[in-house]
């Protein structure tokens, strides 16, 4: 369970994190500036090398995984099984999509 705030965050090379929000609301920000906001229900895939920071908007309870790659995939797409594009965040509640994409 985490309170409100803000901090960087930054994935190694090889990890990356999937989480669904159980209860309450974040937002995760990229360095260019880009933003999902994810509330119950919803998840977010953060890729290997990400960096931004993590904004939690209301007291947020969520289940995640953290996994790390330990040899390299040639093909990235088959290195975030829960991704259409690569690299970026992926937002998805029912079905996966894109960041950015239209809900």
């Amino acid at each position: 369970r985490c309170e409100p705030g803000h901090w960087r965050i930054a994935m190694g090379p090889t990890e990356r994190e999937l989480f669904t929000v159980i209860a309450g609301r974040c937002r995760v920000h990229d360095s260019n500036g880009g933003s999902e906001t994810v509330g119950p229900g919803e998840g977010l895939c953060i890729p290997p090398g990400f960096e931004g920071s993590f904004e939690v908007l209301q007291t947020l309870t969520k289940t995640y995984m953290i996994c790390e790659q330990r040899r390299p995939k040639t093909n990235p797409a088959q290195a975030c099984a829960w991704r259409g594009l690569f690299p970026g965040l992926l937002l998805f509640s029912g079905a996966v999509r894109p960041v950015g994409q239209t809900r």
